[in-house]
C-alpha cells in the first residue's frame, strides 16, 4: 500500500466519526418518524403492510448496531476503504488506483481540497452506503414481489438481506450497497415496468461502480431474445451491450492516456501499454493482487477456501434447485417466442404464465447470472471474497432463504444462524484491519 492510500493512518477521523455516527442515527430516526407519520395504520400484524415495517425495523436495528461497531474503531476507512477515500481526495496518481472504479470515489469529491479530506470523503461515503442499502433493501422487496409472486417470500427475502454475510462491507466505503441497489434496480425496471431503456442505462451505472457490471448485460440480451424480431432484436442487443460495457471501455482508455500516451518522458510506458488489447485492470490483478486463472490455488490459500465454502456451496445448490423446480426453464434456456422452439419442441400455452417462487423464469435467469459469477470467483478471484461478491451482486440467495422458510425451516435456522455469525464477526475483524471476506 503507498503512502497515498494510507492518509488516514496519519490523521485524526475522532471529529469525522463522531459526525457521522450522529447523522446516522438521525437518519434512522427521521426515516422511523416519517413511516409512522404517513402510514399510521400500519402494524406488524397487519399482512403485507406488516411485513414492510419489519423489514424497516430489522433493517434500520441491523444498520445502527454494524455502524456504530465499525465507526468506534481507530480508522473510517480500511483495506480498499483507503484507496476509495484516497481517490475521492487525491484522484488516480498511482497506477495500483485503477483497479477501483470512480463511481464510489466520486461521491466524496465534495471534500477535495479539505484539510481533512480523507476523514471526510470516508465518511461521506459511509453515510451515502447506509442510504444506498436502505434503498437496495426496498427495491429487493419489490423486485421479490414481482418475481415470486409471494408477499411474504418478498419481505423474508429482504430481511435476509439486512442480515447477509457481507453485512460490514454494507455499511464499509466499499461498492457493495450501491451496487447491489442498481443491480436489484436493474432487474426491477426490466422485469415488473418492462423498460429496457432504463434498466440498460442503470446497469451501465453498475459498470461504473464494479467491472463486473459487464455481466449485467446478458440481461437485457436474454429480455430482447424473449422477443424475437430477426435484426431488430441483434441490433438492439448489441446496442445495449455498448452502453452497458461503455463504461468499462472509458476508464481503460483513460488509464492509457494516462501511462501510454504520456509526452512527460519522466517515465518509460508501462508493460501493458504493449499489449494487443491493452488493458490496464487485467495487468494490475496480477501485478498488484495476484489475481488470475486458478492463481489462488495453492497450499497457504486453503484457509480462504474454507472461508468461501457455505456461499460457494449455497451457490451451487440453488442453482441445481432452481433447475429442478422448473426443468422446462433450463432445456429452453427460459426463452419465449420462435427461439424457444429452437430447444423445445412443444410449449403449451400455459408455459407463458408467470411461474412462482424459484419456477419463475426470471428466477432461472438470475440463477443462471449467479453461477457465472459463482464459476468466475472459483477461478479468477480470492476466493475469499466470494462471499461479499456473490451477496452483493445478485438476489438469488435471499431468494431462496425465503423458500428455505416455507418448505425446510430447520435449513433455514441454519442458513440464518451463518449470515449472522458471518456479519458479527466479519463487522469486528473488519474494523480492526483485519482480514476477512
Amino acid at each position: 500500500m503507498d503512502a497515498a492510500t494510507d492518509a488516514t493512518s496519519t490523521v485524526s477521523c475522532d471529529d469525522t466519526k463522531m459526525i457521522l455516527l450522529q447523522l446516522v442515527v438521525l437518519l434512522l430516526q427521521a426515516r422511523g418518524r416519517e413511516y409512522r407519520k404517513h402510514h399510521p395504520q400500519f402494524s406488524t400484524s397487519n399482512g403485507q403492510k406488516g411485513g414492510r415495517i419489519t423489514i424497516l425495523s430489522v433493517m434500520s436495528a441491523t444498520i445502527n448496531l454494524t455502524v456504530i461497531i465499525y465507526t468506534a474503531k481507530i480508522r473510517l476507512a480500511t483495506w480498499d476503504g483507503i484507496y476509495f477515500s484516497s481517490i475521492a481526495c487525491d484522484g488516480y496518481m498511482h497506477e495500483q488506483n485503477f483497479a477501483f472504479f470512480p463511481g464510489m470515489p466520486v461521491l466524496g469529491l465534495l471534500f477535495r481540497g479539505t484539510n481533512k479530506c480523507h476523514c471526510y470523503a470516508a465518511g461521506a461515503i459511509a453515510l451515502l452506503n447506509t442510504m444506498f442499502f436502505l434503498a437496495a433493501t426496498c427495491m429487493l422487496y419489490k423486485l421479490s414481489l414481482e418475481v415470486l409472486h409471494n408477499e411474504a417470500d418478498a419481505w423474508r427475502s429482504a430481511i435476509l438481506f439486512t442480515l447477509n454475510p457481507a453485512l460490514p462491507f454494507f455499511a464499509a466505503t466499499y461498492t457493495e450497497a450501491l451496487y447491489s441497489l442498481l443491480v436489484f434496480s436493474g432487474l426491477y425496471a426490466l422485469y415488473s415496468h418492462n423498460r429496457i431503456d432504463i434498466a440498460t442505462v442503470i446497469f451501465s451505472l453498475s459498470t461504473i461502480v464494479r467491472s463486473n457490471g459487464i455481466i449485467t448485460a446478458g440481461f437485457i440480451i436474454h429480455y430482447l431474445a424473449c422477443r424475437w424480431r430477426g435484426w431488430i432484436t441483434i441490433a438492439k442487443s448489441f446496442l445495449a451491450l455498448a452502453v452497458v460495457v461503455f463504461p468499462f471501455a472509458a476508464f481503460q482508455l483513460f488509464a492509457y492516456t494516462q501511462f501510454c500516451l504520456s509526452t512527460s518522458g519522466l517515465s518509460p510506458p508501462r508493460p501493458w501499454c504493449h499489449a494487443p488489447i491493452p488493458l490496464i485492470y487485467n495487468y494490475i490483478q496480477v501485478r498488484y493482487w495476484g489475481v488470475g486463472p486458478f492463481l489462488q490455488y495453492q497450499q497457504s490459500q486453503i484457509p480462504n477456501f474454507f472461508l468461501a465454502a457455505p456461499v460457494i456451496v449455497l451457490s451451487i445448490a440453488v442453482f441445481i434447485a432452481v433447475v429442478r423446480a422448473n426443468p422446462r426453464n433450463a432445456r429452453s434456456l427460459a426463452l419465449r417466442g420462435p427461439l424457444a422452439s429452437v430447444f423445445v419442441d412443444q410449449i403449451p400455452e400455459h408455459s407463458v404464465e408467470p411461474h412462482r417462487g424459484l419456477s419463475s423464469r426470471c428466477v432461472f435467469v438470475v440463477a443462471v447470472y449467479h453461477m457465472g459469477l459463482t464459476l468466475f470467483a472459483l477461478v479468477n478471484m480470492h476466493i475469499q471474497v466470494s462471499t461479499r461478491f456473490l451477496s452483493s451482486a445478485s438476489p438469488l440467495l435471499y431468494w431462496f432463504g425465503a423458500h428455505l422458510f416455507r418448505h425446510n425451516l430447520f435449513a433455514a435456522q441454519i442458513l440464518l444462524r451463518v449470515c449472522i455469525a458471518y456479519a458479527v464477526v466479519g463487522t469486528v475483524l473488519h474494523a480492526l484491519f483485519l482480514p476477512w471476506t
